[in-house]
């Protein structure tokens, strides 16, 4: 009895440091969480050497992307592109930016899909534009609900202001009316909840806001917030 007890604590004692060994297994073999974040097509001039794409690794170690593509294809055209990338590493929860030096095609300025692909030749991030717009970056962001702070839009592509190898502004979807409106800043009423928002703008006539004020319109507007208040983005409807 003496003995078969001995054996049963023997046995016990090898299970629990197998477990302890496959419990404290690195998991290396976890799947990298690279995403692209931006890219710039369309520089003023000659695009050719301006041009770039932005990574993000949203995990918890550098990842060496030595052996990664990246491809460009025209659905239309049905044309492929492929590059790889060389001598890069991205480190954790940062941005890269794979740019002149690295990028072996020009970007298509149009009817353009990219796709990041990893060694085992599968597709872990892709973006499609129909159209580009000159000096300005194609960027992943969120749009939050002015409303309520609320997340709006988790993943979202707009053509924004470049912010090369830094985090992407947020964008805040505001319905509401314009109370008042001068040269270069509007008095936006969010509704509801009645809240007063001074909005600066660009490139869209002053009369048009004052007639919109005027008519009491509804406006569906994006705004980005910057250092000095909040900017429009563009007027996505009225009604």
């Amino acid at each position: 009895m003496h003995k078969l007890n001995h054996n049963i604590k023997t046995i016990y004692v090898l299970l629990m440091f197998v477990l302890t060994v496959i419990l404290e297994i690195p998991t290396a073999n976890a799947a990298p969480k690279i995403f692209i974040t931006e890219i710039f097509p369309n520089p003023k001039g000659k695009d050719e050497k301006k041009e770039w794409i932005e990574l993000f690794n949203a995990g918890n170690e550098p990842v060496n992307l030595d052996d990664w593509q990246i491809s460009q294809t025209s659905p239309k055209q049905k044309k492929t592109q492929n590059f790889y990338i060389k001598n890069l590493k991205i480190d954790a929860k940062s941005f890269l930016v794979i740019d002149k030096n690295k990028i072996k095609k020009p970007l298509k300025n149009k009817d353009n899909t990219i796709s990041l692909i990893n060694p085992s030749g599968k597709s872990v991030a892709k973006i499609h534009y129909d159209s580009s717009e000159e000096e300005k970056g194609f960027s992943l962001i969120k749009i939050i609900d002015a409303k309520n702070g609320s997340i709006a839009s988790k993943s979202t592509w707009i053509w924004t202001p470049p912010s090369k190898g830094e985090k992407n502004k947020d964008f805040y979807y505001m319905e509401g009316k314009i109370l008042s409106a001068d040269s270069k800043t509007f008095i936006f009423l969010i509704e509801p909840p009645a809240k007063q928002t001074p909005i600066h703008y660009k490139n869209i006539n002053t009369l048009l806001l004052k007639i919109f004020s005027k008519q009491k319109t509804t406006l569906t507007i994006l705004a980005s917030k910057e250092m000095n208040g909040m900017d429009l983005v563009k007027i996505i409807s009225t009604k």
